[in-house]
């Protein structure tokens, strides 16, 4: 899973224009957005809003923990709120196969259950993100095939904007994503999901006045997801992340993943 960000645009050609600057345009964004993400791991809170005519209906707070390694991305996820499902976690991660392993534990029953096919597409929770959303959005800039499309802009801002095809083991239900990237700091501020014969069924929109720097990384701060099959819609806060901190290996391994805590601070 871990290739080089710089290799996924090696493969391109648009119509019209030579192979090698294809490539090293593609090249040149990837590496940019590249350097907005952890080297190595993170922790974050995150708090899902899912909304109904404009209101929050049901509010769920969260933490995440993420790690790369050689061959992977592995994200952990532990409810805090509400008190009905507190105590639930996730882990998403690939096996030692190479294949992508989703397990949620349930509090209730004590037991950790496999995430399987359609349950993988379903909202976390009740909301708009499905764990293979989470999963695409941490991970989709690191699989895959690239295509640079050109200039767009997103809410007043400027973006270069890339088709990508998610790969073959990250069993995504989409066809094709396309991204808008900062075109100064290469923040992502929107993702079109195109499922198959149905077109864009979800747009990621991020917020872009909740851009903000840590260190020398930019990043963004709140996203609203809309199912535009359901008619529904999901804001993600997500509060200031730590970087490349060491996280106890028990977040990511399928026997404990569950009794992981972290303490990054709540969304604003």
């Amino acid at each position: 899973m871990r290739r080089s960000l710089a290799a996924l645009g090696a493969w391109l050609v648009l119509s019209g224009v030579p192979m090698l600057v294809q490539a090293d345009e593609a090249r040149a964004l990837l590496d940019c957005a590249a350097r907005n993400v952890p080297a190595r791991s993170f922790t974050q809170a995150a708090e899902f809003e899912v909304m109904q005519d404009g209101a929050a209906q049901r509010r769920i707070g969260a933490s995440l923990a993420g790690l790369r390694d050689a061959d992977s991305i592995s994200l952990n996820i532990v409810v805090s709120a509400p008190s009905d499902v507190a105590g639930t976690a996730v882990l998403l991660r690939q096996n030692d196969a190479g294949r992508e392993d989703m397990r949620m534990y349930l509090p209730a029953l004590q037991r950790v259950r496999p995430i399987t096919g359609g349950m993988a597409n379903q909202g976390i929770l009740g909301t708009d993100f499905s764990y293979r959303d989470i999963r695409d959005i941490y991970g989709a800039l690191r699989e895959g095939q690239a295509r640079v499309l050109g200039a767009g802009k997103i809410a007043g801002k400027d973006t270069q904007r890339m088709e990508l095809i998610p790969a073959a083991e990250q069993e995504s239900p989409y066809q094709r994503m396309v991204v808008d990237l900062d075109a100064s700091s290469c923040v992502v501020l929107a993702v079109d999901f195109e499922s198959p014969g149905r077109g864009v069924t979800k747009r990621l929109l991020g917020d872009v006045d909740s851009v903000t720097s840590i260190g020398e990384r930019r990043i963004l701060l709140r996203y609203t997801m809309d199912d535009l099959d359901k008619g529904s819609q999901t804001v993600l806060k997500l509060g200031a992340p730590e970087y490349d901190e060491d996280i106890r290996s028990l977040a990511f391994h399928p026997s404990s993943f569950y009794r992981y805590r972290n303490s990054a601070a709540a969304p604003e």
